[in-house]
């Protein structure tokens, strides 16, 4: 058994080996605990410019390495790991960073996982809890206040990245079930929410945020794909399951309270929602195999789109206020075309066939 700790500075060793009767300065109180119970484990803790920090690291299993670095006033770091014998090298690799105050970091790494977190000095009360069970790689900064990041990857070869720069926000990410999921969410508003669950393999999530909006995204097969970029106060939800689909939805600045919801249950789907106006509403169903729907709105409009079967293809685009669009294909090799401009429009394609054509048109 062989085990290797590196401490750079314990200022509470310090002071008690002073001795009682030795005149001492004002105590900065940072404590630092590691515990190693197998081989090859290496702990490195660096409180040198921290005031009131706290680190705990728990070592067990083999070759596991840790590095924890506090330099900032209240931070708390607690680190377990459990590590896999691997042939060379180390197992679970982590990079703890905390230079600003009040920051809490939870790792909990079993396998051969790599994580790096990092609060920077700007950082204020932010919290990030990091679980990794397999073999996955994982990355947080935080540099905003009062915000929470939660991940989970159990599999081999899965990949998160966190970015917070805001206040308030929170973020989950669950990856589970498979291999090699990738999920990419950056926050830079207020009070932001973003929920990422992939269960399967080579799924892609990417969320960005710069308001206060809600994104969900619920992915299970392999191979889907989905993009929400919000800005404001929008919703939106994506649900995909099967294989290789892709939903894109874009809520910009002017789109509050704009709500976007998008199912795909099959394979080879494709949707899109772009939403400009507050008030603007999209919800595509999409039921079977290669189906396209494309949905553009500005103003404060309601667009519904219901595909089944194959290869149907569905194109809305809304401009104004109190408009309504509602498409329903099934069967195969639709295609529906729908453009309104102005108001309190509405627009209804019913098509149950193969190989047929709508186009709806309605202007003020």
């Amino acid at each position: 058994m062989k085990s290797k700790i590196l401490a750079g500075v314990s200022a509470l060793a310090l002071l008690a080996s002073a001795g009682a009767a030795m005149a001492a300065p004002p105590p900065v109180n940072n404590q630092s605990t590691v515990t190693q119970t197998s081989a090859n484990s290496v702990a490195t803790v660096n409180q040198s410019t921290g005031t009131l920090d706290t680190s705990t690291v728990t070592q067990s299993g083999n070759k596991n390495k840790a590095g924890v670095t506090q330099g900032g006033s209240k931070n708390t770091s607690t680190v377990t790991q459990a590590g896999a014998n691997v042939p060379s090298g180390f197992s679970n690799e982590l990079t703890v960073s905390q230079t600003g105050q009040k920051g809490s970091v939870t790792v909990n790494q079993n396998g051969d996982n790599t994580g790096t977190v990092t609060q920077t000095a700007a950082s204020d009360s932010e919290i990030l809890n990091l679980k990794q069970t397999g073999k996955s790689t994982a990355t947080s900064t935080q540099s905003g206040s009062g915000e929470t990041g939660n991940i989970t990857q159990t599999g081999n070869g899965h990949l998160a990245t966190l970015i917070q720069s805001g206040s308030g926000n929170l973020s989950n990410t669950t990856q589970s079930g498979g291999n090699n999921d990738i999920a990419t969410t950056e926050q830079t508003g207020t009070n932001a929410v973003s929920d990422i669950i992939q269960v399967g393999s080579s799924n892609d999530a990417n969320v960005k945020q710069s308001g206060d909006a809600d994104s969900f995204v619920n992915q299970k097969g392999n191979g889907n794909k989905a993009v929400v970029t919000q800005a404001g106060d929008a919703k939106s939800t994506i649900d995909q399951i099967g294989f290789n689909n892709a939903a894109t939805v874009d809520q910009q600045a002017d789109a509050d309270g704009a709500v976007s919801d998008i199912d795909q249950n099959g394979s080879g789907s494709k949707a899109k929602v772009t939403q400009k106006g507050a008030g603007d509403d999209s919800d595509i169903q999409q039921n079977g195999l290669n189906h396209d729907a494309k949905v553009a709105q500005a103003g404060d409009n309601t667009s519904t789109v219901n595909q089944s079967g194959f290869n149907q293809v569905a194109d809305v685009d809304q401009t104004g206020d109190g408009n309504l669009s509602s498409v329903d294909q099934s069967l195969g090799r639709n295609k529906a075309k729908v453009v309104q401009d102005g108001d309190d429009n509405t627009s209804s394609v019913v098509q149950t066939f193969v190989t047929l054509t709508g186009v709806a048109a309605n202007a003020d």
